[in-house]
Formats: structure tokens, sequence, C-alpha cells
């Protein structure tokens, strides 16, 4: 892949993170906040709830699916790792990581899709600043 697509999977995955920051947010003490404000996207009540239910629907927060794909790492790490290699179970083992893989990765762009849908572009602007350096 080109760097420039690489530069976009990498800041749209910085930019889905405010699904889960919007839930951290609001459970937050002020005193306890993270250098970057949710404060600083000024958002409505509106989106907050709209992200909240981005957060919800993307499956964000899914710990089975992320024990499921350590776990897979570690068995594809094990059999590898092996004196005689079963390439059949190695090939197998790997067809089940990337569908792991692609189902997170697909989850991660729907998030950043639905949460571009609710901010303005001075929203996506403030944070791809915080996210990307911009």
């Amino acid at each position: 892949m080109s760097r420039n697509i690489w530069t976009w999977i990498l800041a749209g995955a910085l930019t889905a993170s405010v699904a889960l920051n919007v839930t951290h947010w609001m459970s937050t003490p002020p005193e306890a906040a993270p250098a970057f404000s949710m404060d600083a996207l000024d958002l409505t009540p509106a989106q907050v709830t709209s992200l909240m239910s981005c957060c919800e629907d993307c499956g964000w927060g899914d710990d089975d699916l992320q024990a499921r794909v350590e776990a897979h790492e570690t068995e594809l790490a094990r059999m590898l790792s092996q004196h005689e290699v079963d390439e059949d179970a190695v090939a197998s083992k790997t067809e089940e990581l990337i569908k792991l893989r692609r189902e997170m990765l697909e989850r991660c762009v729907r998030t950043i899709v639905s949460v571009r849908g609710v901010l303005s572009e001075e929203q996506c602007e403030v944070l791809g600043s915080c996210c990307c350096g911009k």
C-alpha cells in the first residue's frame, strides 16, 4: 500500500477513537481529564448521543474479539516455532486470524465513517489536530 493510504488509515483509526473517548469523557472528573479534552470539540447534546450510539453500534470495546485475535496470534506463533510445521494447520490458523483482523478493521472503518458523519468539518479538524498532529 502506498504511504498516503496508510496515513489515511492511521488518521481514520485515531479519529474513530472519539467514540470511545466520549464515553470516557462523560465519566471522567474534570481534575482527571486527559491533555486533550472533548470540550475542545464543543459537542452538542445530540452529537454526544449520536457518538455514544456509534460506539455501541460498532462493537468498540468488544474484548472478546480482541482476545480471540490475541489467542490466534499466540497459537500461530506457537505453531510456527515448532520444529516440524504443519503447513495446512498454519494456513488454516492464518485464515482465521485474517478474518478476525478484517472484522476489527471493518468495525474501525464503520466507526470512522459514523463519527465523521456526526462531527462538523471544524470538529473533525480539531480532532485531527489532536490525534494526527496537524
